[in-house]
């Protein structure tokens, strides 16, 4: 069985208790995500966080 997680978040894992607040949860969470697994970091622009960015502008004119 394959998964693929994706994120916009841009922090990365070590700065997760923002949103998991719980450290023991957070540390479940993290560990059940990346056991086994290989993170690939694109260093890119999300396409739709950019599009998003656009939009906002041009509403706002």
């Amino acid at each position: 069985m394959a998964a693929v997680k994706t994120s916009n978040r841009l922090e990365r894992i070590v700065r997760w208790t923002k949103t998991f607040t719980d450290p023991r949860l957070c540390a479940a969470v993290v560990d059940r995500l990346t056991f086994g697994g290989n993170t690939i970091r694109t260093e890119t622009e999300s396409y739709r966080l950019a599009q998003t960015k656009t939009l906002a502008v041009q509403a706002a004119n």
